[in-house]
């Protein structure tokens, strides 16, 4: 996602005052496609792995015995196939800029429809790869941001009913701690794919005809949201929250752990 902005970034300042000129010889280049092929992959297999992770998660702490786990080399496989599948999606339409090689479904230029090259079906136009875009954009997206919701609500509502053998305060504190963790994840999946689901739906049932600059508005602050912030929730958080215990916590929590029976 940082390529890709950085390229639009770059062609704004490139052709900036002459754009008009130029418009159409930046929608149809190669650079064009390549940059929404590259947004494409990166909101997309953003969307599979945080929905993975999400699945996995809520397995082992809703069903903590079950036998469904993912060790390093399936979760490794399961990756792997999502960014060859994911990497296939997002650059299929580029293909018709090889000379070689030509898919009539997705017309000359599927990814060039506008000035920050990326095919959100936000219009009621039916231009060559519609279907494609929406099955895409609006709903895989959908299923995955159910499906990560779904998952978060589960694991909240379980580590409550488990608290309630803890001491209240520690109870409530760890409650409040974990529910604001799940708010802010599902919050920032919610505000970079509501919008452009509810977009895409408004403008398929023709609710509203939605203004042209916002694809440019969509590319520079909705898709990059997950992008972002992400990295902070997943990451810099998990291990901030590590290093505030002491050696002591760690060795007692790898204890209970080791010490936890074996599923039947």
């Amino acid at each position: 996602m940082a390529v890709y902005m950085i390229i639009i970034a770059g062609v704004d300042l490139y052709y900036r005052g002459v754009y008009a000129t130029f418009a159409e010889v930046w929608k149809t280049s190669f650079l064009c496609s390549f940059a929404g092929s590259i947004a494409t992959l990166s909101s997309e297999c953003s969307v599979f792995i945080l929905m993975l992770m999400s699945v996995d998660r809520a397995i082992m702490i809703v069903y903590p015995y079950s036998s469904i786990r993912l060790n390093r080399k399936n979760c490794i496989k399961i990756v792997g196939i999502a960014w060859a599948v994911v990497i296939f999606i997002s650059f299929l339409p580029m293909f018709n800029h090889i000379s070689f090689i030509n898919i009539p479904y997705f017309g000359g230029n599927y990814y060039g429809r506008q000035s920050v090259c990326l095919a959100l079906p936000l219009t009621r136009d039916r231009l060559p790869g519609w279907e494609y875009a929406i099955s895409i954009f609006i709903a895989f997206n959908l299923f995955g941001f159910v499906v990560i919701a779904v998952s978060y609500i589960s694991i909240y509502i379980c580590v409550k009913r488990k608290a309630s053998r803890v001491k209240r305060s520690r109870r409530r504190a760890r409650e409040i701690k974990m529910a604001t963790k799940m708010a802010m994840i599902v919050l920032t999946d919610f505000c970079c794919w509501f919008p452009i689901i509810l977009m895409g739906i408004g403008s398929e049932v023709g609710a509203w005809k939605l203004p042209a600059d916002i694809y440019a508005w969509s590319a520079t602050f909705i898709l990059p949201i997950n992008s972002s912030l992400n990295p902070y929730l997943y990451t810099i958080a998990y291990k901030c929250d590590n290093k505030k215990k002491s050696p002591t916590q760690v060795a007692i929590e790898m204890r209970s752990v080791r010490s936890r029976p074996l599923p039947p």
